[in-house]
């Protein structure tokens, strides 16, 4: 696993409780991640993903459960999205809901990993350097 500097990684945080995001948004920059891009929930990031002049993230922390759309039916049409899928960007669920059925739904449908919350900071790196393919230059506390 190459090395890099986490500040060039871009992580999109989909959650539509804004304290989850804030306490993602936290835990991100604690590892030195602090380019992001934030949605409320599945419609609304496959807009910005669709955007031409978004930087594309690096990969993507969505929420299981919420409105309009939510995790797995993100996953779903991400997966199902010629030009998204052909991005590469893993996608990490996380999710209160511990029930191992729930996990792999989720697997099934496109997600790389399924966390279950809460989870320390340096669970969520390690989980994050394994989705993006590379080791931060120092571990997370």
């Amino acid at each position: 696993m190459a090395e890099h500097n986490k500040s060039i990684i871009r992580v999109m945080v989909i959650d539509d409780n804004t304290t989850m995001r804030s306490i993602l948004r936290y835990q991100l920059n604690q590892m030195g991640v602090t380019d992001l891009v934030e949605a409320s929930n599945g419609k609304e990031a496959l807009s910005k993903l669709r955007d031409p002049g978004l930087r594309k993230p690096h990969a993507i922390l969505c929420d299981l459960h919420m409105d309009q759309m939510d995790g797995l039916e993100f996953c779903n049409v991400f997966r199902n999205d010629k030009e998204l899928k052909a991005t590469g960007i893993p996608i990490i669920i996380v999710t209160a809901d511990g029930e191992r059925f729930t996990h792999e739904v989720a697997h099934q449908v496109g997600a790389h990993e399924v966390l279950t919350k809460p989870f320390t900071t340096a669970v969520l790196q390690r989980e994050l350097e394994q989705a993006i393919g590379f080791q931060f230059s120092d571990q997370a506390a």
